[in-house]
């Protein structure tokens, strides 16, 4: 376990406190609109609110989490650290359902009978050739059941790619249950991913706790969660992607880093947040992220976790964030060898 703590109001106070000394915002208002500001050209059913990324924004400059993941970085790059070797453990294709099946069913008994079913499926997983990773498509009126394509490279990346797009699956799946429509079964790309990091992270806190498979967690953690972190929020400056008075060199890149930020890593963040407070086995919560289809939004979501004005968004935001990038915090930085696991509880 990582020497961070639970407390929300302990990382708040640090960081507000870091604000006031060098002069910069002061606290924002006590409520948010609850209205996204469209940002052209892209669809805006891919961005998030204003007040969520320049809360997720502000969580990853804090003094102490730029200063200290920087300081860090090095066990994202350096090839001589063990924690950035190659995954060795090997999973055939058995064990890397049976894998899933286990690490999602000890959520609780509707995600088991939900996982179990759609693990039963004869056609759901394809597999392909290529480097190591997985998508998938929705049940539609000619797909009824939905596909998962996954590319094999019989390590512990199989498992996790496949437990990540199972939580796609299950929040297709449970929210056609309850809409019945299909168009109405799929979330908007601004929070379509965080069921299915929700999911992602049940599989790091199942694997991490197997001897056998706790040191190639770890590394995946650190080259998935962490690196995503970093690249899309501390290194990449987003701060240039979202305010359109800042002048962005080179469109592409720009509209690149924009969707990257909208659609994955913040998305992560608020799984995050969401799974290690708990606040996920909330029925409230659950129901927002797994079974609400098109008829939800990320502040609903952040709402059903009572988080329900921005000062309190930014302290969820704080722990989120800490937890995702719990290995490049320690300090010292643990080693392997000490039998202590980096990823956060």
């Amino acid at each position: 376990m990582l020497p961070l703590s639970n407390s929300r109001t302990e990382f708040s106070t640090l960081y507000r406190a870091w604000w006031r000394v060098h002069g910069l915002p002061p606290s924002h208002p006590q409520a948010w609109v609850r209205e996204a500001v469209p940002r052209t050209p892209m669809p805006d059913d891919m961005l998030m609110p204003d007040v969520v990324i320049k809360s997720i924004m502000r969580a990853t400059r804090r003094a102490d989490i730029a200063q200290r993941a920087y300081t860090n970085n090095k066990l994202l790059l350096d090839q001589d650290d063990p924690l950035t070797h190659p995954l060795s453990q090997r999973c055939d294709v058995t064990q890397t359902k049976n894998l899933v099946q286990a690490a999602l069913s000890a959520f609780s008994e509707p995600v088991a009978e939900k996982i179990a079913r759609i693990l039963s499926l004869p056609s759901l997983i394809v597999q392909q050739e290529g480097p190591s990773g997985a998508w998938c498509y929705n049940a539609t009126e000619t797909r009824p059941l939905g596909q998962i394509y996954l590319s094999r490279d019989l390590t512990l990346n199989d498992p996790i790619y496949l437990g990540h797009e199972a939580g796609h699956m299950m929040a297709n799946h449970f929210a056609l249950e309850e809409t019945r429509e299909y168009w109405e079964s799929m979330a908007p790309k601004n929070i379509a991913e965080i069921p299915a990091f929700v999911t992602q992270f049940m599989m790091y806190d199942y694997l991490c706790h197997r001897p056998d498979m706790a040191l190639d967690c770890t590394r995946h953690f650190i080259n998935d969660v962490c690196h995503m972190v970093y690249e899309h929020q501390i290194a990449s400056s987003p701060c240039d992607v979202h305010f359109p008075e800042l002048e962005a060199k080179e469109e592409r890149s720009y509209q690149q880093s924009k969707a990257s930020l909208h659609v994955h890593s913040s998305q992560m963040i608020i799984a995050a947040g969401l799974y290690y407070s708990n606040a996920i086995k909330e029925p409230g919560v659950f129901d927002a992220v797994f079974k609400s289809g098109a008829k939800t939004d990320i502040l609903k979501i952040l709402e059903a976790a009572d988080i329900t004005n921005a000062t309190q968004l930014d302290d969820f935001c704080d722990v989120a964030v800490a937890k995702c990038l719990a290995p490049l915090l320690s300090v010292p930085p643990m080693r392997p060898q000490q039998d202590v696991i980096c990823t956060p509880h």
